[in-house]
């Protein structure tokens, strides 16, 4: 066994590359009952255990997303400056070392079915998986990650069978990335976010990245939209659309697809400015098209914003659209006491509420990245 986690030069296997592409329109959802086998150290993993062969009808049954020791597996550990005691600190010699004769590991395996093979490119996508995840397909090694709190996606088109598949995931609790994420919190292990696989056209919209340029007076500005494109893009076009919520069309433009360019709309009037109290949003569409079919397509909600620091002689000040705010912030963990890190919709949903109703403006999400579904919802006007 390859011990991937006890090396300090590897940090992630066959990863895509992060972007900030909205997911396509047609996905799979992989959460719900998973088989599981924890250990109390990850040197009792039997050496075959991602082998189709391999008899996993012994296994516990467990619920993805969540943490382990919230199901009755391995102990919660609470730590501030220290690290836990897998993780060397007292030995410089030693470091960075994991001491896997008490480091935890858990085997997750599921079955999903693929009813058609087309030419579409099959993603994996894993949400947070702490602290490190190792990934096989049908037997085959995938890659692997020790990102364990940010989204991390492997293209698993060539492992992909018509029928049954069988996905394998080995999660360590400890890895060489946990001197990096060492901090005041509850260590917790699993797969404790989204697991989900997207379906995306061979050709396809890589990245978006979209910016507000707006005038001196804030009267006017214009939406910029850099795009990256994957694949075969001869005769394609790339379409960009500006609407207000209500589908009222402000702006569209095309340009011929390339791998990397820019779209840019002219000054734009009567715009409604995002601001904490007014988080006033528009539509995004952009569009890939060939023959004359949308072959891909990704929707954002953008707000026409400018942050800045401005100095002055008595002094320095962040300034939202031109006016000096004043920030009302609080620290907050994706934590819940019956969920770990899992943490719900629901309770996003009314920790974001109570934040609102007492006036906080600012959250500080404490050292790593929060939930997909928690940024979605700090900029939403349905709150």
């Amino acid at each position: 066994m390859r011990k991937l986690w006890q090396d300090i030069n590897i940090f992630n296997e066959n990863t895509l590359p992060r972007t900030g592409v909205t997911p396509p329109s047609k996905t799979l959802s992989l959460n719900g009952e998973w088989r599981f086998k924890f250990f109390e150290s990850v040197n009792n993993v039997p050496e075959n255990y991602y082998d189709k062969s391999f008899d996993i009808t012994t296994f516990d049954k467990i619920a993805v997303p969540s943490n382990w020791q919230l199901k009755g597996y391995g102990i919660p550990i609470y730590t501030n400056i220290r690290y836990p005691y897998p993780v060397e600190s007292k030995n410089k010699k030693l470091i960075p070392l994991i001491h896997d004769d008490i480091n935890p590991a858990g085997i997750y395996c599921r079955n999903f079915m693929i009813d058609e093979l087309t030419t579409d490119r099959i993603y994996l996508e894993l949400g947070g998986v702490n602290s490190s995840g190792t990934v096989y397909i049908n037997g085959e090694y995938v890659g692997y990650s020790e990102d364990s709190f940010d989204i991390v996606t492997y293209d698993i088109t060539p492992y992909i069978v018509l029928g049954n598949n069988l996905i394998t995931i080995l999660v360590v609790q400890f890895s060489t990335g946990s001197y990096l994420e060492d901090q005041d919190m509850w260590r917790l292990a699993g797969i404790f976010r989204d697991v989900n696989l997207q379906f995306v056209p061979s050709t396809n919209i890589a990245d978006v990245f979209l910016q507000s340029n707006l005038t001196a007076d804030f009267t006017q500005a214009s939406l910029v939209t850099s795009v990256k494109l994957n694949g075969s893009l001869d005769g394609a076009i790339t379409r960009v659309t500006l609407n207000t919520l209500k589908d009222e069309l402000l702006f569209t433009s095309t340009e011929k697809a390339q791998d990397a360019f820019t779209i840019t709309s002219p000054l734009l009037n009567n715009l409604k400015l995002w601001s904490h109290e007014t988080p006033y949003l528009y539509k995004v569409i952009v569009e890939l098209i060939k023959n004359n079919v949308v072959i891909d397509r990704r929707e954002f909600k953008h707000g026409f914003r400018k942050i800045e620091v401005i100095s002055t002689d008595k002094h320095p000040y962040i300034a939202l659209n031109g006016k000096e705010i004043k920030i009302c912030g609080v620290n907050r963990h994706d934590f819940h006491p019956d969920y770990g890190h899992a943490v719900p919709k629901s309770i996003i949903d009314s920790d974001l509420i109570l934040l609102k109703a007492n006036n906080i403006t600012s959250v500080r999400t404490c050292h790593y990245p929060n939930s997909p579904y928690f940024y979605l919802m700090f900029n939403s006007i349905d709150l």
